[in-house]
């Protein structure tokens, strides 16, 4: 579960009204039946409404997988430390909630280099879970 008081993690669990596959899907059927009606010379106004309603549903489904494909992980533990480098005693920057998502910047043995709204730093990969 992903609080949602954190406008931080909201951002980053953020879902889609539609899924790449039914954005494709739509696009694929505007796309055929765009040029169907420009084949068959008709309503050449709703044809090209079609067929920008295509490029528009196969770009909404590039960005829509492109946001997807960002690594993120949610946090399991309350009190979750944030660390300034990736050892048990490195000083604290911040305690993150359960349930906050983060931005998984890069790994280094357990630890995790994570972004959480604009601040960085490391946390155990015990403590959170990919997602």
């Amino acid at each position: 579960r992903i609080g949602t008081a954190d406008p931080r993690s909201r951002a980053l669990a953020w879902v889609a009204p539609l899924t790449v596959d039914e954005a494709l899907a739509m696009a694929i059927a505007c796309w055929l039946a765009g040029w169907l009606m420009v084949a068959g010379r008709r309503r050449a106004g709703i044809a090209g409404l079609l067929l920008a309603l295509a490029v528009a549903g196969a770009a909404y489904a590039g960005w829509v997988e492109t946001r997807y494909g960002a690594p993120a992980a949610l946090v399991l533990d309350h009190g979750a430390s944030l660390r300034e480098a990736p050892y048990g005693n490195a000083p604290v920057l911040d305690r993150l909630a359960a349930g906050a998502a983060v931005r998984v910047a890069a790994r280094k043995g357990p630890w995790m280099l994570v972004a959480f709204g604009s601040r960085r730093g490391w946390v155990l990969g015990t403590e959170v879970v990919r997602l």
